[in-house]
């Protein structure tokens, strides 16, 4: 179990500082949202001294004129063949076909990452256009297994096993036996190869930053090496390699193989990710755990993260999914990416890479939760953006249209309004509609497999009064995929039901926390490079705070027993990351050197012997030429420890340093080996082993 000073303080200093306002359902029903920076209904926009609204339900206009000299407006009319939304609420009208336009054509269609593509599957992309989902998941394949062990950073960055619940939301869409026996099978291979990586079994966490998710590598500590990178969990990976595992499982279940491990595997890093990343107090979960060998909370929370856990049942436990929306930060901008933000250009913004991902996931999310409050300021928000971004940014005539705000509202319409709910034998519907959108919605021509479904909506709530298909009243909310072929008419009432006052946490966006402190470490004393006088600063020792520091150069106090110290910066509001931790390796640190004619060979082993059984921490140092990674799996006495990085150098001219990972050694003779991983090729020549005793 992960517990520490920082999980409980660390993120207190945030928590306390950003629960300054809970919102009620407080505005009047034809109003979505209204705050200091905007008004929106649901015809119109206001937001200073500009005016964006629709009197046709198929136009964007505004009072901002354009190149031309002309007030700009944009048009989406109703295209053949794509699904349409219509309501009471002509900019919202107009929004959905803009967002359903733009999500249907892959012209439009682009996403930079595999975060991106997963995203957009959870939302949308998996019933939109199944085909192209299953392509670009192919894409992502190469040899029967996902690419990314490739890469100069692997196993640093790396969210292979983030494919299989993307592979698994297709099939539950389309009950295409033979992709779900394709998935299956390059989901098993792909685990194959990472379960002897990713995995630290001590704390039953996966290690490592999704590879390309931007936002979470540029909230990182601007420290941190690979090896570093390596050593942390983040919220991301955890959650979505929980989400895969469980996929994995139904996926095995559906193939008639009921004897498999995945869904005791998944139970496992569920009851992880809450045990050790959930703060208790404050009700959200660390962005990421860092640092060498004591246990440090981020000063900040992932909210895309956040908003899968709670989508896919990871925060069901103790009511923490609505703890989690009522008291996680959001701005009357939108839900931020991080909070605090590392700095002004990530945070919240429509242009910014992934934003769009994240309110759409999080305003699943907030429906998930039966948070009416914070799904209204989040459509408010999503919409805002959209109608600002498509007609305000305007060149020539061509507006810059984000292709994660549409495929968001797609989503808003599809998993929230109507509440789809994909099973792999049918649809399940749990309608959540605002009562700032009264008045009957109409889905019509939406594709399911080898049918298409005209809904309507009635009333405002989230309870189903009644549901019918063809004129005949259904008994259930669960329509089976055997019933739906051909053209049918669904109608769901929703009892009018006014909600009880939800919580919602709203704060300034702008606020930011500090950089982390630069140290140099000089003996008995160290010096701050960066100093601020305008912020206070603390020593780290072992996880918990010891002095307060005054000054740029400061002495560093006596430590007999190997130690991990850092410095901390804070502010009235919030703390920074830790400096780079510095090892002081204490009076029974010791030093084995491989021989050379063994550090080539796929297993080496080491003699070792120490003074007492117990708890050691090992780094190894090693000569790498090769740009790209290398692992070793780590045994002890036969027993596996872990897993140490070693980082790619690029030359030979200096030497690496491997994470630090814990090992457990008996009195005395002890071997430790080191093993290949047999899905990485040899890069590194490993040259020494550090051996260090925590008291």
């Amino acid at each position: 179990m992960i517990r520490s000073w920082w999980q409980i303080t660390l993120l207190c200093a945030v928590a306390t500082m950003v629960l300054t306002a809970c919102g009620d359902n407080d505005m009047p029903d034809n109003v979505i949202a209204t705050n200091e920076i905007f008004t929106l209904t649901g015809d119109s926009l206001v937001m200073g001294d500009t005016i964006i609204y629709s009197t046709d339900a198929l136009t964007i206009k505004s009072n901002i004129t354009g190149n031309d000299g002309q007030p700009m407006k944009i048009a989406f009319p109703t295209s053949a063949g794509v699904t349409s939304f219509k309501s009471q609420h002509k900019l919202v009208d107009a929004l959905s076909a803009m967002s359903w336009m733009i999500a249907t054509d892959r012209n439009h269609l682009n996403f930079n990452s595999s975060n991106d593509l997963y995203d957009a599957i959870e939302l949308a992309l998996a019933y939109t256009d199944p085909e192209l989902a299953k392509a670009l998941l192919k894409d992502k394949v190469a040899d029967g297994v996902v690419e990314g062990n490739d890469t100069p950073y692997y196993p640093a960055y790396n969210n292979r096993l983030s494919w299989p619940a993307a592979a698994w939301t297709v099939y539950q869409v389309t009950g295409d036996r033979q992709w779900l026996q394709y998935a299956y099978d390059v989901a098993t291979a792909t685990f194959e190869q990472e379960e002897d990586i990713a995995f630290y079994t001590r704390d039953w966490l996966v290690r490592g930053c999704s590879s390309d998710y931007t936002p979470l590598v540029d909230a990182l500590p601007t420290w941190m090496e690979s090896c570093d990178v390596f050593s942390t969990f983040t919220l991301s990976n955890n959650i979505e390699t929980a989400r895969s595992l469980k996929a994995m499982a139904d996926m095995a279940e559906e193939l008639g193989n009921t004897n498999n491990k995945f869904a005791q595997l998944a139970r496992d890093l569920n009851a992880a990710v809450n045990e050790n990343m959930w703060n208790e107090k404050h009700g959200q979960y660390s962005a990421l755990i860092y640092g060498q060998t004591c246990t440090l909370h981020a000063p900040c929370s992932d909210n895309r993260a956040q908003a899968l856990a709670v989508l896919w049942g990871i925060a069901d436990e103790d009511d923490r999914a609505q703890s989690l929306v009522e008291k996680t930060a959001v701005t009357h901008c939108g839900v931020n990416n991080f909070y605090p933000a590392r700095t002004h250009s990530t945070e919240p913004c429509l242009n910014e890479k992934s934003w769009g991902y994240t309110q759409g996931l999080w305003n699943l999310a907030s429906a998930h939760a039966g948070n009416d409050n914070a799904l209204r300021r989040g459509l408010a928000a999503l919409w805002r953006a959209q109608a600002v971004y498509s007609t305000l940014f305007v060149n020539e005539g061509t507006a810059n249209l984000d292709v994660s705000a549409a495929i968001s509202n797609v989503a808003m319409t599809i998993r929230v309004f109507a509440g789809m709910k994909f099973e792999t034998d049918g649809i399940e519907f749990s309608p959540v509609i605002p009562q700032c959108l009264a008045g009957d919605k109409h889905i019509n021509g939406f594709s399911y497999r080898d049918a298409t479904l005209d809904i309507t909506l009635q009333g405002c709530g989230h309870t189903i009064d009644r549901i019918m298909l063809d004129g005949k009243q259904l008994g259930s909310n669960f329509i089976p995929a055997d019933k739906l072929h051909g053209h049918h008419n669904i109608t769901i009432a929703v009892k009018d039901e006014s909600t009880t006052s939800q919580g919602v946490t709203i704060v300034n966006q702008r606020m930011m926390f500090p950089d982390e402190p630069v140290v140099v470490w000089n003996g008995d004393s160290a010096a701050i490079t960066n100093y601020d006088p305008q912020l206070a600063y603390r020593l780290i020792v072992n996880g918990n705070p010891s002095l307060d520091v005054a000054d740029s150069v400061f002495a560093i106090p006596e430590i007999d027993n190997f130690s991990e110290i850092a410095l901390i910066a804070s502010n009235r509001r919030c703390f920074s990351y830790t400096s780079r931790p510095f090892i002081l390796g204490g009076d029974l640190f010791q030093h084995y050197v491989i021989p050379r004619n063994l550090a080539q060979r796929d297993t080496v082993s080491v003699k070792v012997n120490v003074p007492h059984a117990g708890d050691y921490m090992i780094s190894v140092n090693y000569l790498s030429s090769s740009r790209y990674g290398d692992a070793r799996i780590v045994s002890a006495n036969t027993h596996r420890q872990g897993v140490v990085a070693l980082s790619g150098l690029g030359t030979d001219s200096i030497s690496g340093h491997s994470n630090l990972i814990h090992i457990d050694l008996l009195r005395n003779g002890n071997t430790i080996t080191l093993i290949k991983t047999p899905s990485i090729e040899r890069q590194a020549t490993p040259l020494s082993i550090n051996v260090f005793k925590r008291q």
